[in-house]
């Protein structure tokens, strides 16, 4: 490695030399993540220790999501890396010209000659030649692929696998289930970029939707959006009944859907809206042009509203922004609620239900952190929207981050409802001849003043 100002060369001796530069950068970048995933693996080894001393043993599956997540950083790093490498004969050349006296005849030389680009931002955010609806157009179809196939699980698990002592609560699930199927199965359809400019808001339509059209790429974003919405008054009722059903008998399915048609009249009456905010996509195109003229949008689908202000928008911009902070803020004092209720010394439990009580308040700490990319979302918005930054990176983030919630969402049910987990470790890890273990069960019957544990 030749460091020289911001230039970055490197010498490869190895067998990847047979394949050519491309082949030596790539294995090098792929090097260098195992090494930065090293260190992160040797910290969580260390807290694992001090860990296990005050509590106990994690499961193999929270395990393995630490290891996942400590895992991104260093993906990131690689994929960054990856698409920062500069042309090796332009590398040589600059490479020539800093230091005229080195021998570089028969060495394979790579490199990049503009690290200031790679440090800023992991080599992605302010790297002016990378195709943005490319990048965020595979982020989308991936995350929401998996976010289908997760939520279908989910849906039928809860359908089918649910054990009579939580069947009105699976209700709530198979609606929360659906929901976020139907909002990543939108989002891979649309996979939108959101552009506001003063009284304008601009949409960038990037999925399949493009093939049909900006009427159809209209709709379905409207859909899209009032799913989204729904989800989040469906989490705020998920919270409202596992604090009810500790003081109270559970209701009825019969009720509890009833109650789903009365939260979902808002996000109705949204995308209803909504729809008659569309103005001509010609004018919205005009629009942007003016106001970002280094913007190219040839080949994109445009759709938008000039006015905002109009009530049809209006309300979709404020349903979908103004009720987050209190709902997450209800969300937060519930919480607090039900961790007081489970706490409570007087209640004389048997040592499986405090088992099940301590999943149920690592299900509610998951599931409590899952509205705060909400906040990312609104806060992305809101930069562009007040005029305080515009960048593509922002515009894609704004739904990029509402992404995550209906992809994240049904993890909370595979790991810690138990009859959830047992059944996937049965089904998937079976192919892999492994019998699953676990560490506690599920009890039928117990005497406390709580009634059903959803």
């Amino acid at each position: 490695m030749i460091p020289s100002g911001f230039n970055l060369f490197y010498i490869s001796y190895g067998p990847c030399v047979k394949s050519g530069p491309e082949m030596c950068f790539d294995i090098y970048g792929i090097m260098l993540h195992f090494y930065s995933h090293s260190l992160w693996l040797l910290f969580l080894a260390f807290a694992y220790r001090y860990y296990v001393m005050l509590r106990e043993e994690p499961s193999r599956w929270m395990l393995q999501l630490s290891i996942l997540i400590v895992y991104i950083p260093s993906f990131i790093m690689m994929v960054a890396l990856l698409l920062d490498h500069t042309d090796p004969e332009i590398v040589r050349k600059v490479l020539k010209s800093r230091f005229p006296n080195y021998n570089l005849s028969g060495l394979i030389i790579t490199g990049s000659v503009d690290t200031k680009k790679f440090a800023a931002m992991f080599a992605i955010i302010h790297m002016k030649m990378i195709d943005f609806s490319i990048i965020f157009s595979y982020a989308h179809a991936i995350i929401a692929i998996l976010g289908m196939l997760f939520n279908g699980l989910l849906a039928y698990m809860a359908l089918f696998q649910t054990p009579r002592v939580i069947k009105s609560y699976a209700t709530l699930i198979v609606n929360f289930a659906i929901t976020d199927f139907f909002a990543c199965m939108f989002d891979f359809f649309v996979q939108q970029r959101l552009i506001p400019t003063g009284l304008t808001l601009a949409y960038v339509s990037n999925g399949y939707c493009s093939h049909f059209g900006p009427r159809t790429c209209y709709v379905a974003y409207s859909l899209m959006l009032h799913f989204l919405s729904h989800s989040l008054w469906s989490l705020l009722l998920s919270f409202s009944y596992r604090c009810y059903i500790l003081y109270k008998p559970a209701p009825t399915r019969h009720i509890l859907v009833f109650i789903l048609l009365v939260i979902y009249l808002p996000s109705l009456l949204q995308w209803v809206s909504f729809l008659w905010a569309q103005d001509d996509p010609e004018e919205i195109r005009d629009i942007l042009k003016e106001a970002f003229p280094s913007y190219n949008l040839t080949g994109h689908t445009v759709t938008g509203t000039k006015n905002i202000l109009c009530f049809s928008a209006l309300y979709t911009i404020l349903h979908m922004t103004l009720p987050i902070t209190p709902v997450y803020i209800c969300i937060l004092i519930l919480r607090r609620k039900i961790i007081s209720r489970l706490s409570f010394q007087g209640v004389n439990i048997t040592k499986d239900t405090r088992n099940l009580h301590s999943q149920l308040l690592m299900a509610l700490t998951y599931q409590a952190a899952i509205p705060g990319f909400y906040l990312f979302s609104v806060a992305s918005y809101a930069i562009g929207q007040f005029g305080i930054y515009n960048h593509p990176a922002l515009e894609y983030f704004t739904f990029s981050s509402f992404l995550l919630i209906p992809f994240l969402s049904p993890l909370a049910s595979f790991i810690f409802v138990t009859p959830y987990r047992k059944f996937i470790k049965h089904s998937f890890l079976k192919m892999a001849h492994v019998e699953p273990a676990e560490t506690s069960s599920t009890p039928h019957n117990y005497t406390s003043h709580i009634h059903v544990i959803g």
